[in-house]
């Protein structure tokens, strides 16, 4: 990449080389991967934490503004991190960001390591009902941390076997949400820290 550019990669190992005007990334993997994200931008800011069982994870994203959202976003991961963990074990990576992707809406993607999140979970949040939209970024965090015990962390069939990977990653963040939450803590209900 051009030498202005940072770069994430996922995996046990990462190094990073200036090389002329370019910049070499290099990342190793203890785990069979079947494919590898990755991402790079000449923008790139990163607010990190520790989770549970020395596993590191990041938030990444672009605009300095949306650092609180960032940080709001990171510690959700971490809860689900620490809570999947307490019951399923430690994920097979050692490393996890949650990364802005600027593409409008409030979706999610998992890969190995890395969870792509719509503008909406980083960014625009804060417009219209916040107290609405929190809870259900905090549902769609958790589906994604959970696809790596379901489906990424796993040996899965994508394109016939998909429907395991989704419906055990459904059921992980159900159960997650009501457990912090309670019985009726559905996902549409506004925090009560947001009102």
């Amino acid at each position: 990449l051009p030498w202005t550019y940072k770069a994430y990669l996922p995996g046990t190992s990462f190094q990073e080389e200036l090389v002329g005007s370019r910049r070499d990334f290099k990342a190793q993997s203890t785990i069979p991967v079947l494919s590898t994200p990755i991402v790079f931008s000449e923008k790139l800011l990163t607010v990190e934490s520790r989770a549970t069982q020395d596993i590191e994870i990041s938030a990444i994203f672009t605009r300095p503004q949306d650092r609180k959202q960032a940080s709001k976003v990171l510690d959700q991961a971490k809860q689900a991190l620490e809570y999947y963990t307490s019951i399923y074990g430690k994920p097979s990576v050692k490393k996890i960001a949650l990364v802005h992707f600027p593409t409008l809406g409030l979706w999610g993607k998992t890969g190995n390591g890395l969870i792509f999140l719509g503008d909406q979970a980083f960014s625009t949040s804060y417009i219209g009902g916040n107290h609405y939209t929190e809870r259900f970024i905090d549902y769609l965090v958790s589906h994604e941390v959970a696809h790596l015990w379901s489906g990424i962390g796993t040996d899965v069939n994508f394109f016939s076997d998909n429907v395991l990977s989704e419906g055990l990653a459904e059921y992980m963040a159900f159960d997650y949400m009501e457990n912090k939450y309670g019985r009726n803590g559905t996902w549409y209900s506004p925090s009560a820290n947001s009102l």
